[in-house]
């Protein structure tokens, strides 16, 4: 899908890269394109279900790390919150379509009441969830994702994946 692959490229290229060290032996491109590749393998054919299983562990160890590295050297997350916004819309129980979801994680109830009762609001959520540190009484930071989960629910996944890819800016 190319709205998604261009997310993802443009997530890994100037969000995710410029966050790690040094690796002199490592193609990073050339890494890039096998994700890639990858994820367009249709024999493959990730389901959302197992992509979001146990979110609670992945979003903390793998992206929360990335968003506060970013903002303490001033670089733009906007692409790495909204797969935060993302993973807060799963957790409300449907999709865009009203398609009933069933979040896969041993905190799935409790975290799922809590997205529910925020909405497009993620202060219920990071609180409950506690897996955002420093991060979940950041104003600016709550902002940013708090303009990702509106422009998720007013443009749809597909448009705001599209906007974000196209100039890493979401219009609510």
């Amino acid at each position: 899908d190319p709205v998604f692959r261009g997310y993802l490229e443009r997530l890994m290229r100037d969000e995710i890269a410029p966050l790690l060290p040094p690796a002199p032996a490592v193609d990073l491109p050339s890494y890039q394109r096998t994700v890639l590749a990858r994820l367009a393998n249709p024999r493959i054919a990730d389901e959302l279900r197992r992509l979001c299983r146990a979110g609670s562990s992945k979003v903390p160890l793998h992206v929360v790390p990335s968003i506060a590295r970013a903002r303490a050297l001033g670089r733009d997350h906007s692409l790495l919150t909204l797969a935060v916004a993302g993973w807060f819309r799963y957790l409300r129980g449907g999709d865009e379509r009203g398609r009933r979801l069933v979040p896969d994680d041993p905190l799935a109830e409790r975290l799922q009441k809590a997205a529910v009762r925020g909405g497009t609001d993620p202060r219920p959520l990071l609180a409950e969830s506690g897996r955002f540190g420093a991060l979940a009484a950041d104003p600016a930071f709550v902002a940013s994702l708090e303009q990702a989960l509106l422009a998720l629910d007013r443009h749809g996944v597909r448009a705001t994946l599209a906007a974000g890819a196209s100039e890493g800016r979401l219009a609510a």
